[in-house]
């Protein structure tokens, strides 16, 4: 379970993630560290994946050595027709033969990219194999934890700095994760973000958590502790 958020500024749009997904087991509820934004080729396009974790794992890999062989099919002006005819159904295929039910393994992921169509910044939402854009000036977001944004996702970011934008994106991922426990607050977990930059650049960044883990010190692990 996760939260991704798309957030314009004055100098492009923001993609951010937290960096862990929540699961249940016999255990209880567990917490593991996994990468939810992928920058392609280093210059884009971006993609950012919420939903079934190992499915969207599998895109990933998919998607780099394919770009590792062409990277034409996955450049900016490629990569929806890519997603939709060649990798999604792909994926579903794999999943449909280890799952050996009927449902439709697209109904688990969904998926932000960002690219480049000249000088502009262009946003598509994937729903499985649908489709629909998302104005570059439209605050927006995918993953569980979106039914606990709420009125968070209505505030005007268009004009905010680089800083500024890093620091409000944070702080959405702070409190939703306080109303949903399946979003990983930033203080134990850090966040990821790319940003795609006006002049065409991309630029990808973490983060670090804020809080050290008990590991992290020295009395970790001793008798009684």
């Amino acid at each position: 379970m996760t939260l991704v958020l798309i957030l314009p500024f004055n100098d492009g749009c923001l993609l951010m993630s937290d960096r862990q997904t929540t699961f249940e087991s016999q255990s209880g509820i567990n917490k593991e560290e996994v990468k939810k934004l992928l920058l392609i080729n280093g210059n884009g396009p971006a993609i950012a994946a919420s939903g079934d974790t190992e499915l969207f794992k599998a895109l990933f890999e998919e998607i780099r050595r394919s770009a590792d062989q062409d990277c034409s099919t996955v450049s900016n002006s490629n990569i929806i027709e890519s997603l939709e005819k060649v990798f999604l159904p792909t994926l579903a295929n794999k999943a449909k033969s280890v799952m050996g039910d009927h449902s439709n393994p697209l109904d688990n992921i969904c998926l932000l990219v960002v690219r480049f169509q000249g000088e502009q910044i262009v946003i598509t939402k994937m729903h499985g194999l649908l489709k629909d854009s998302i104005g570059a000036a439209t605050c927006d977001c995918i993953g569980s934890g979106k039914n606990a944004v709420g009125s968070l996702l209505v505030i005007e970011t268009s004009d905010l700095t680089k800083e500024q934008i890093l620091f409000w994106g944070e702080e959405i991922i702070r409190q939703v994760a306080v109303r949903d426990y399946r979003v990983g607050p930033p203080e134990y977990h850090g966040v990821d973000f790319i940003i795609a930059h006006q002049n065409g650049k991309f630029e990808v960044g973490t983060i670090p958590p804020k809080i050290k883990k008990m590991a992290d010190f020295p009395i970790a692990g001793r008798k009684g502790v």
